[in-house]
């Protein structure tokens, strides 16, 4: 099993595709946003951390995924306004 990445032109892509990807990242991301920047609730962790140094590591993973997710989300909406564009004419 093994993935491929491909630039330029998709065969089978279409705009409701990639808007949901986009959708879907996005949501995601919004939520990572928010565990990282606003929920006062962040426990567990590593056991010889203080609680401190756990919430600041949780916070720092949680905001790192929300912005991989946001730069998906965006890459599927450039996606779809591209499609968009070359199907309009």
């Amino acid at each position: 099993m093994g993935f491929k990445i491909s630039t330029g032109k998709r065969q089978n892509s279409s705009i409701a595709s990639s808007l949901a990807g986009g959708l879907i990242c996005g949501v995601l991301s919004a939520i990572g946003f928010y565990v990282a920047l606003v929920d006062p609730a962040i426990s567990g962790g590593i056991p010889f951390l203080a609680d401190e140094a756990n919430r600041t590591l949780g916070r720092v993973a949680f905001g790192a995924g929300a912005v991989i997710t946001l730069l998906l989300a965006l890459y599927a909406f450039r996606e779809a306004l591209a499609l968009y564009r070359e199907r309009r004419g």
